[in-house]
């Protein structure tokens, strides 16, 4: 048979013949539908050759595969076959490893080799634009009242590793979002093969199909493959053999480059040569939503964003062939802000933070200043830096007016609370903009296939913008939703005068936990932060003017700053305070310490923003019990009055829980017994089961209680208060695990009373360990809040914004004050520019 001919098999001839009797035709009727001769037709099904060309073609009208049917036992033997794939391999070696095996994007100063960056692409086997879920499915997890960071959301589909899907499935599509790694993993398949790592009896291929398509002839895609092989010495007929040997591995890189008056020619080749050559393997590359194309013999598959270790893998290998050792920093950085490490899940963007962080050993000093990078990276540079220019159907659009488009789009569905929209709603909210232009319809009907077309191509040519379920949309990330919701505000807002619009609009989010990193950007972006800040101070202080005992609260933590003599700040010391009456608050008002969520967040972390040496949380573990300690702070606390503070008051805490545990009512009362030394893979004994059935509580606790309460003794400087502690201290049991029983009847009995009597003393002595009505959702929910919004305060204070040192220190100072305390000191200072102005 010569090389240009192919025949059935004999499995091949009973699927043919079962093919052609389910669509009940005939073989003239065959021969007519594709205008060969009867002759051609007898000859294929009497399993004679038959034309290569013509084998294909009336296998694709029988929509069979060929190389289900084909007999390849008539081929050249297999010796010569890999004799001459091994042959052209090291004659194509040197061109692919120079085509496929380095990578220099965006701003790189020399290309890096791939081995040494590449990290494991995962695949997903679903398209995620394509599952059929609702706003309310994709929503399901999140809390709008206590808001986490989305991800936007958490890929919960199974993830294979790319090289699996290229194994599996003989004809891959792989679909990926712009920057997410495509070209790069066929790159990575080029250099595996031609290093026989992978498929080393086959010959890699790499071919740019914006290459093929911009030929100024327009070639058959067999020939421009001859043609660009003839250029290492390889011979028409020995390519042709090895395509019918199915012996080449042929990688078809960005399919979305391709422009549109190409189109058709491109896909047609494809369909063609694949179709003609089936078996062989073919991976071919394409955006998501770049165009509508149908390739009914490929299995699609979509490229999976980063996850947490393939971030870590990438940094590493980054830096490494860098000859840094910033990957543990970066790392370390990146995680410490959810908003920046969100942007590390595409590739493109990676690339972008290493890049970023490669000169200083730092990010750029703003948010801004990053977020402004990476959208600019994805508008504008990343296809121009490939020297693509691809079809715009929003021409009438530049690069700003995409910015302000998207500007436009982000601060309409924030504000509504909407992080995913229906197709619907995103086509009229970009219609409500692109309407302006003179360009642009004034139809509806017209307009909104505009805007859908303007939706399509962000999509697909920036990945901005994604299809998160079909006909559902969101921002790709929630970083770039919050930073053109605050570039929208900070665009219309006059940052000079109080009661701008813009601004007050914004003001009211401030105790919304989602618009946390929207405040943060927008005072970084305004030429002046002074009036947004002190709006946001003026808010804050009046609704809490609006709550006595919050008001009470904050009068006696600013008494006590007074009080104590310490070197910390006095907001510092006004923040310690809450912390302390917060924290003797929950453990007095809970059976039950073990809380999914302490809600005590807001308050230990304003605390830690103010100084981090006077730290104070909660611990819970299963060598210390549970309570309340200087827990992340390296040292213990250094100064004796709130070491004394903290000590006494969680003494008495731990044994007016001690009481309410010993005598709790089991029956009526919903109330686990609580085993705080417990471990996950700890496995009781009998005598663990005896002693927990007898002594629900292990004696960490009370080891705590006896451990708090010396370090006051030692902290006391008054003789009679001394006095008063140490005969408490005398009291306790002695001897735990030698004298249980007396232990446990102590605790069961006494240990109510003796903690009255400390309370007693503490309040006598050290105004503290008051009962706070901090125990119903209203009045907690409101100290929450009000602790969560002047932490934003000072976050937004804290970022480069420019703000006023007058305005600065007013804020400091009047941080977590009384409303009575600052309209004293608001008096002062009025009547200073007063006596300023008779002057």
């Amino acid at each position: 048979m010569s090389k240009r001919s192919s025949q059935l098999s004999t499995e091949g001839y009973q699927i043919a013949q079962k093919a052609l009797e389910s669509k009940g035709w005939t073989k003239e009727f065959l021969a007519s539908e594709l205008d060969l001769s009867s002759g051609t037709i007898h000859k294929f099904f009497t399993r004679k050759p038959v034309d290569k060309e013509n084998f294909a073609k009336i296998c694709v009208a029988l929509q069979i595969a060929t190389q289900e049917v084909i007999d390849i036992s008539k081929f050249q033997n297999k010796e010569s076959i890999d004799k001459l794939v091994a042959d052209i391999r090291q004659k194509y070696q040197n061109s692919i490893i120079q085509r496929c095996g380095t990578m220099k994007v965006l701003d790189m100063t020399y290309p890096i080799e791939i081995n040494h960056i590449y990290t494991t692409v995962n695949i997903l086997d679903k398209i995620t634009g394509r599952q059929r879920k609702s706003i309310d499915e994709l929503t399901q997890k999140f809390d709008r009242n206590n808001f986490d960071r989305l991800g936007l959301p958490q890929v919960v589909e199974k993830r294979v590793p790319g090289l699996e899907a290229v194994k599996k499935y003989h004809k891959l599509l792989v679909l990926g979002k712009p920057g997410s790694g495509k070209t790069t993993f066929l790159k990575h398949l080029a250099i595996q093969c031609i290093s026989e790592q992978i498929f080393s009896n086959y010959l890699p291929i790499f071919l740019s199909l914006k290459e093929f398509a911009d030929t100024d002839v327009k070639l058959k895609l067999l020939d421009y493959i001859c043609q660009k092989l003839a250029d290492d010495k390889v011979d028409n007929n020995s390519v042709i053999s090895l395509f019918e040997s199915g012996r080449v591995l042929l990688l078809l890189d960005g399919l979305d480059e391709v422009q549109q008056q190409a189109d058709n020619y491109v896909v047609r080749e494809i369909r063609d040569f694949s179709q003609r050559f089936s078996m062989n393997r073919f991976v071919l590359t394409c955006r998501i939503a770049a165009k509508e194309y149908t390739f009914e013999q490929f299995t699609e598959v979509e490229v999976a964003d980063f996850d947490q270790e393939q971030i870590q893998s990438f940094a590493t290998k980054w830096f490494t062939a860098k000859n840094s050792n910033f990957d543990e920093i970066f790392i370390e950085q990146l995680q410490e802000n959810s908003s920046v490490y969100e942007l590390a899940t595409s590739p493109i963007l990676l690339t972008l933070l290493c890049i970023e962080f490669e000169d200083a050993g730092d990010f750029p000093r703003t948010r801004t200043e990053l977020y402004q990078r990476a959208t600019h990276t994805l508008l504008r540079r990343w296809d121009a830096k490939r020297f693509i220019k691809r079809d715009d159907v929003y021409k009438h659009l530049s690069v700003i007016h995409k910015e302000n488009l998207l500007s436009h789009l982000a601060l309409i569905t924030f504000e509504k609370g909407e992080y995913f929209w229906k197709q619907q709603d995103v086509q009229k909210y970009i219609a409500s903009y692109i309407i302006n232009f003179p360009e642009s319809p004034q139809n509806i009907e017209a307009l909104l296939l505009d805007s859908e077309a303007v939706l399509k191509s962000i999509e697909a040519q920036h990945g901005l913008l994604i299809e998160r379920a079909r006909e559902i949309y969101s921002f790709s990330h929630l970083t770039f939703h919050e930073y053109f919701t605050a570039k929208e505000i900070v665009a219309k807002a006059n940052p000079e005068i109080f009661n701008d619009p813009s601004l007050l609009n914004l003001i009211k989010y401030v105790f919304y936990k989602q618009w946390h990193e929207v405040f943060l950007l927008t005072s970084e972006m305004l030429k002046s932060a002074d009036v947004l800040l002190l709006s946001m101070k003026i808010q804050i202080d009046k609704a809490a003017s609006h709550n006595r005992h919050l008001q009470e609260l904050l009068a006696w933590a600013n008494q006590k700053s007074i009080q104590v003599s310490s070197s910390h700040h006095p907001a510092a010391i006004r923040a310690f305070y809450l912390c302390l009456a917060a924290g003797i608050c929950i453990l007095d008002n809970t059976s039950y310490p073990f809380l999914e969520d302490w809600e005590f967040l807001e308050l230990s972390d304003l605390l830690e923003l103010l100084d981090s040496n006077i730290q104070l949380s909660f611990y819970i573990g299963n060598a210390l019990g549970f309570g309340m300690g200087n827990f992340h702070a390296p040292l213990e606390l250094v100064d004796s009055n709130l070491a004394l503070d903290i000590n006494l008051a969680h003494a008495r805490a731990q044994a007016s829980l001690l009481y309410r545990i010993a005598n709790r009512d089991i029956e009526n009362e919903n109330f686990t017994s609580i085993i705080l030394c417990q471990a996950d893979d700890y496995e009781y004994s009998e005598s663990d089961e005896e002693m927990i059935n007898k002594h629900p509580i292990d004696d960490n606790n009370f080891f705590n209680l006896d451990k708090a309460l010396y370090a006051a003794i030692n902290l006391i400087d008054n003789q009679e208060f001394f006095d008063e502690v140490v005969k408490l201290y005398e009291e306790l049991p002695q001897g735990v695990y030698d004298h249980w029983d007396e232990y446990y009847q102590w605790y069961k009995n006494n240990s109510g009373a003796w903690a009255n009597r400390l309370k007693e003393l503490n309040k006598k002595y050290r105004n503290i360990d008051y009962d706070w009505p901090l125990n119903n959702a209203k009045e907690w929910g409101l100290l929450r809040a009000y602790c969560y919004a002047n932490k934003l305060l000072l976050d937004c204070l804290n970022t480069h914004c420019y703000v006023s040192l007058d305005t600065r220190q007013y804020i400091q100072e009047t941080l977590l004050l009384p409303f009575n305390e600052i309209e004293k000191m608001m008096e002062i200072e009025r009547k200073k520019l007063l006596n300023r102005d008779e002057i």
